[in-house]
């Protein structure tokens, strides 16, 4: 059996021995929306979590819980469930892209006061979300790949 890596069933001694050992947190982000009759609508976050305690199994770090709301709304987020969900309730977790980008911030906030060394930011809700991501990752932080120690196999 692996070590649990995910910080919501960890107790407080096994979040400070894996922090300590490994200070790499993993934030996966999705949005609940239909994805046909054979998916759950969570399924953005759930792939994207799962596939954060895989690496994090193999590689070390701790998980933390999933953030089931994102951006779908506007723009061109708004135009693909008006034109392919197409129900009355649409059961989406959306979120306006300021309050998304507010509370990754507030995360990584609370990352760097936890004194994690890093964060790797998974999203499982694909199309222009990567993008969003990696424009407010620049914003907070200018790319200083070089200017920091990072741990062993990182």
């Amino acid at each position: 059996m692996e070590r649990e890596v995910r910080w919501e069933r960890m107790f407080v001694d096994q979040l400070e021995a894996a922090c300590a050992e490994f200070p790499l947190c993993w934030l996966s982000y999705g949005l609940c929306e239909p994805h046909g009759p054979q998916n759950t609508l969570g399924l953005d976050a759930l792939k994207a979590h799962g596939l954060c305690v895989r690496a994090a199994e193999a590689h070390g770090g701790i998980v933390a819980p999933p953030d089931y709301w994102h951006i779908h709304e506007l723009g061109r987020y708004a135009l693909f469930g008006q034109n392919w969900v197409g129900q009355v309730r649409d059961w989406l977790s959306a979120v306006p892209p300021w309050l998304h980008f507010k509370n990754v911030l507030y995360h990584l906030r609370a990352v760097d006061a936890l004194e994690f060394h890093a964060a790797i930011l998974v999203t499982g809700h694909y199309g222009p979300n990567w993008k969003d991501l990696k424009t407010l990752l620049e914003f907070w932080q200018p790319p200083l790949r070089h200017a920091f120690p990072w741990p062993a196999g990182l």
